[in-house]
């Protein structure tokens, strides 16, 4: 208890010179040193020499190292271990005085010598120390894709945590069994799992194709939530033609941002076909694409009377989030001027953000009654591999340590910090933001202070459960709630439509032969699909006149060839998990 309160002790001395530091505009050439390295040193010599080798308990089966705790206890180890780090950061972030990166050493009994580098060179210096060697033992903050992590276990550098999973891995098989298609995921071309995953399971993240409508208008004109894909038009033509600002001022009926997180018309095309980000699904066991199908033409069908009418704005079909936002603020001194914005989140399209005037428009059913919202499930991920400058002695050591980055105690550490400093335990009877108990919420340092946690560098899990559970303020002004409410409450209306996983194609390994070839190929399909969809939108393509001639492009581009790859790597990976 002691040794607790004087680690306490100095992260509290640590946040108090960060804070004079800032007052009194000093240098911070005397930043506390974390364990295994010396003042000033910014990252280890190049010259790394192997961890010496230490003794083992021999149990049968595997090698124990004999100064390891029993499984599920902290710390992990009861004599002095170091683990080699590699990471990036961005500005003002220094992981060898970081609040959260000393405690997390000392709850784990692992010293930490931090390669850091800036976030922005980060690839780049991975890429030349996996190039000549000069290895750290843990790679962290993400190795690059599937096929990336697969090829460098083939080269024998990254090792395999397959073996060690049973004994000294519980909390990841924990986190497989709440979500067994992210194991899945892991599993290599070989047999293999090399990552460590990160896992946030944000709830409104999984519904992230959203309409947003703007109810005052709703109100004003005394219209009902639309259901289907024609009072969803009923809804517009009445923001064209019924002054629903009741100024007699002319209003933008409806817009679509384009973007890594908005995808313009795809709620809409919903009401024809489940439309997944990447425009692919599957059918029976067989990958396809959406976009040379009649739904998706008859999807188009409608976004086209859309524009004709008036009710969807063109320039919407080169706008991102920015863009949109410039658009809904063009009303006299920047009023909302646009009604609906099919956007992820309106927060970042208007410059009047109020929660409760913006309300998500449930899945509209189309004509033939498919009624359905995109499920953006979770993916395994490569937060960190395990190098081969670990020995088989310190594999163990390594593994427990990274595994016990995965419980909800150490995602309240690194992501929020320092308990009671800028978090702390919730009341008895505080509400989360799923309307059940509270169990955390976050502190405030006014000035705020940088350098407390370690983000999201390392594997983490943070379940649906721990997310939702912190605590939630519904008594903020003029009826608002925060945000992470909001976003609750009205992605519960998208809840009862949201897509079963069975319909997504799931992560895929591609041999290094055909990688290129597939992004050649996807790169091309896409291009010319979104050139497509806007010439038909807009009417400058007739989808009854050239529709044969769009699909016979789509052919000569490759699309076939396109489906051959994915399926092949498809029964690839069935055959992997069949066969485990």
């Amino acid at each position: 208890m002691k040794k607790r309160k004087l680690v306490t002790l100095v992260a509290m001395m640590l946040l108090v010179a960060a804070l004079l530091a800032v007052t009194a505009c000093t240098s911070n050439d005397e930043s506390t040193p974390a364990p295994g390295t010396h003042a000033g040193q910014t990252q280890p010599p190049a010259a790394q020499t192997p961890p010496p080798t230490i003794p083992v308990v021999e149990t049968g089966e595997m090698a124990i190292p004999a100064m390891m705790n029993p499984i599920g206890e902290l710390p992990i180890v009861n004599q002095p271990v170091t683990l080699t780090i590699f990471t990036g950061a961005g500005a003002g972030i220094d992981y060898t005085t970081n609040l959260s990166s000393l405690e997390l050493q000392y709850r784990t009994g692992i010293d930490i010598e931090w390669i850091q580098v800036p976030a922005a060179d980060m690839a780049t210096r991975r890429n030349l120390m996996l190039a000549t060697g000069d290895l750290p033992d843990i790679f962290a903050n993400g190795v690059g894709t599937h096929a990336a992590v697969f090829h460098y276990a083939n080269l024998g550098i990254f090792r395999p945590i397959t073996p060690y999973i049973p004994t000294f891995a519980p909390e990841l098989q924990r986190v497989f069994g709440i979500h067994p298609y992210i194991h899945d995921d892991m599993i290599m071309p070989d047999g293999h799992i090399y990552a460590f995953t990160a896992v946030d399971d944000c709830f409104h993240c999984t519904m992230n194709l959203r309409m947003w409508i703007y109810w005052p208008w709703m109100e004003n004109l005394g219209l009902e939530m639309p259901r289907t894909t024609e009072e969803f038009f009923d809804v517009l033509v009445a923001f064209r033609d019924n002054d629903p600002t009741g100024t007699g001022r002319q209003v933008i009926p409806m817009g679509a941002a384009f973007g890594t997180w908005d995808h313009g018309i795809n709620s809409i095309v919903n009401a024809w076909i489940t439309n997944n980000q990447d425009r692919t699904l599957m059918r029976n066991g067989q990958v396809a694409v959406i976009y040379d199908t009649e739904e998706f033409r008859d999807a188009l069908r409608f976004v086209h009377r859309l524009y004709t009418e008036g009710l969807f704005a063109e320039e919407s079909l080169v706008l991102d989030r920015a863009g949109l936002r410039q658009l809904n603020d063009s009303g006299p001194d920047g009023a909302n001027n646009v009604g609906v914005h099919m956007a992820n989140w309106v927060g970042g399209t208007t410059s009047h953000w109020n929660q409760g005037q913006w309300h998500i428009v449930p899945a509209l059913m189309g004509p033939d009654g498919h009624q359905v919202t995109t499920y953006n499930h979770l993916r395994g991920n490569n937060r960190a591999v395990i190098t081969n400058r670990v020995s088989d002695e310190m594999m163990p050591i390594a593994v427990r340590f990274l595994d016990s980055l995965l419980t909800d105690e150490m995602a309240l550490l690194m992501v929020q910090g320092i308990e009671d400093l800028t978090w702390r335990r919730s009341d008895p009877g505080s509400i989360g933001i799923h309307g059940g108990p509270a169990m955390w919420e976050r502190l405030t340092l006014d000035p705020p202070v940088q350098n407390i946690t370690l983000g999201q560098i390392f594997p983490n899990f943070r379940s649906n459960d721990f997310r939702l559970s912190e605590r939630a303020n519904r008594d903020l002004p003029d009826g608002r709630v925060e945000q992470e409410v909001w976003l609750f409450e009205q992605s519960m209306n998208l809840l009862p439509y949201r897509d079963t996983i069975d319909n997504i194609v799931p992560m895929l390994i591609f041999g290094e032969a055909v990688t290129a070839e597939l992004v050649d190929i996807e790169t091309a399909l896409t291009t010319f699909v979104d050139e497509m969809q806007a010439r038909f939108i807009v009417g400058d393509l007739c989808l009854e006149n050239d529709w044969d001639w769009y699909i016979r492009e789509l052919n000569v581009i490759g699309l076939p060839r396109f489906l051959e790859i994915m399926q092949e790597a498809y029964d690839q990976r069935s055959a992997r998990i069949a066969a485990r």
